[in-house]
């Protein structure tokens, strides 16, 4: 996609010189055109870094607008997506942007209407809407309102937020550097007699007196205690305006802060992000050796999982059930493994025959094959077991990547079926025909990948550039992805032998527009 650029695009705020990225200059610029009524609400004392894609953008839309802004969004290639389900508020979207020349992710906050309050609940909807969009000037290329709507709102929100009992015990009580700093910004500007009439005609039940006293307490010119008791008296005040309770407000806060605290003091665990609206996707990526596999996945997942919920799973190397652990143990305690599995618990390609352990006894050489076919019946059962769980995860709007993926219709011998072919070579019995079988049905039942990738890479420039392994075994594997022919799948084919920050590039931008 092409995007445009703004003239006259560099802006300068206090936090220095900063340039409108190009994908926030065509949303603004379409907003423009097509005569969308918004504005960006709140943080304008640093509206340059949301310009450059530094801080998020968050827009106030009218809804009469709600379509054409969608639109508008679609044609831009965002891509809306769920908040997690603490963040999940009525009339409020979140949409994602990369800007593939800027290099950066811009998160569209966009609100329909104006919710507040703590961060944990955001329990109050304030009827301010219409009088933010009608009181607008364009600063820095975006609508912003009137300094004095926007010191009313944030007042209200700084002592929603930190002049409470629970923000004192928790030591949470003051507010950030930067929201000290938007005070000061607006109060600056601001008017106070016409911001008293805009308070006395659009929210009466919030006396002036009052205001003024949370003015004190969101700028920590009162006590603790009046602090709390001011916050106390502006719940009071704004409880027409409430989308719960007072109790049902403090036991959802409660609930929720316990719930955060439990998944980062006992699981280990930050903030769950968000899942895109759309569904997610698997995504594969598949290659021989030295084709760079595990490095694309490592940064596509660096660069996704920075805003989305990404997992990564290596389809080739699956996690190992228990089945799968006591077959190669007891094949190590029969001496029927090579010296790589004795030693690293890895797996070979290709199944023992009766000329590969020549001088093994007939009983020895039939229980190694069993326990080899045994234990790759239930390898396919771990890469079934694998896909399942990438499935749900992706049912349910998550990102996974994988490394390497079985492909019906594509032979590749790492991650294709291995029995039929050695009881073909090797002889047969019911046993192994049955276990043939149902190795394949644990294969023919993971379903191809949302997006997949090869990566294509010359044999020759496969083995120097695979110097940890033998020239034979990274010659086999490579020239099995370079001779397959993935005309049946919906594969896009990839020059492997580019430069690293080419083939990122490109590939960023195919799986962007993919899910």
């Amino acid at each position: 996609m092409n995007l445009p650029h703004v003239a006259g695009a560099q802006m300068t705020s206090g936090a220095g010189d900063h340039e409108t990225i190009p994908i926030v200059a065509a949303l603004l610029l379409a907003l423009e055109r097509e005569e969308v009524g918004y504005c960006h609400w709140k943080s304008n004392d640093a509206i340059a870094r949301s310009a450059s894609g530094e801080n998020d953008l968050d827009l106030l839309v009218r809804r009469s607008d709600a379509t054409t802004f969608l639109e508008i969004m679609h044609r831009l290639d965002f891509k809306r997506a769920i908040a997690t389900p603490d963040k999940r508020l009525p009339g409020v979207v979140n949409f994602y942007g990369y800007d593939f020349e800027a290099a950066r992710w811009v998160h569209v906050h966009v609100h329909f209407q104006l919710i507040v309050g703590h961060d944990a609940t955001k329990n109050y909807c304030l009827p301010l809407e219409r009088l933010y969009l009608r009181s607008t000037r364009r600063e820095s290329g975006f609508l912003v309102p009137e300094p004095e709507i926007e010191l009313v709102v944030l007042v209200l929100r700084l002592v929603l937020k930190y002049s409470t009992w629970d923000a004192m015990l928790l030591r949470q009580s003051r507010p950030k550097e930067e929201e000290e700093e938007e005070l000061a910004f607006l109060e600056e500007r601001a008017d106070m007699e016409r911001m008293a009439a805009l308070l006395t005609h659009h929210l009466p039940s919030l006396r002036t007196e009052l205001f003024f006293a949370c003015r004190e307490a969101a700028a920590g010119r009162a006590s603790a205690i009046r602090r709390v008791r001011i916050g106390q008296a502006l719940k009071r005040a704004l409880r027409p305006y409430a989308r719960r309770g007072g109790w049902g407000d403090v036991g959802l806060k409660v609930r929720r802060r316990i719930s955060l605290g439990f998944r980062r003091k006992v699981l280990g665990r930050g903030r769950r992000k968000p899942r895109l609206s759309n569904g997610g996707a698997i995504i594969a990526v598949v290659g021989g050796d030295g084709a760079g596999k595990s490095t694309v996945v490592e940064a596509l997942h660096e660069w996704l999982s920075a805003e989305f919920d990404v997992i990564r799973v290596h389809m080739g190397k699956p996690p190992r059930s228990g089945p799968t652990w006591v077959i190669q143990r007891t094949r190590a305690l029969l001496g029927g493994l090579s010296e790589a599995v004795r030693g690293k618990g890895s797996r070979t390609d290709a199944l023992p025959t009766e000329d590969t352990i020549p001088t093994a006894s007939g009983t020895r050489r039939k229980r190694a094959r069993l326990s080899r076919i045994l234990f790759e019946v239930s390898v396919a059962r771990d890469r079934h077991t694998t896909f399942c769980r990438a499935k749900r995860v992706a049912m349910n709007g998550g990102l996974v990547l994988c490394d390497r993926f079985p492909l019906q219709g594509v032979e590749l011998p790492m991650d294709a079926p291995q029995v039929e072919a050695a009881i073909s070579s090797g002889g047969s019995n019911s046993l192994t025909r049955f276990l043939a079988r149902l190795e394949s049905s644990w294969y023919r039942a993971i379903l191809p990948p949302d997006v997949l990738v090869v990566l294509r890479l010359d044999p020759d420039i496969a083995v120097r550039r695979k110097t940890d392994e033998g020239s034979d075994y990274v010659r086999m594997r490579s020239e099995a992805v370079w001779n397959a022919d993935f005309g049946e799948t919906p594969a896009v084919v990839m020059d492997a032998s580019r430069p690293k920050e080419a083939l990122l590039s490109e590939l960023r931008k195919l799986v962007w527009s993919r899910i």
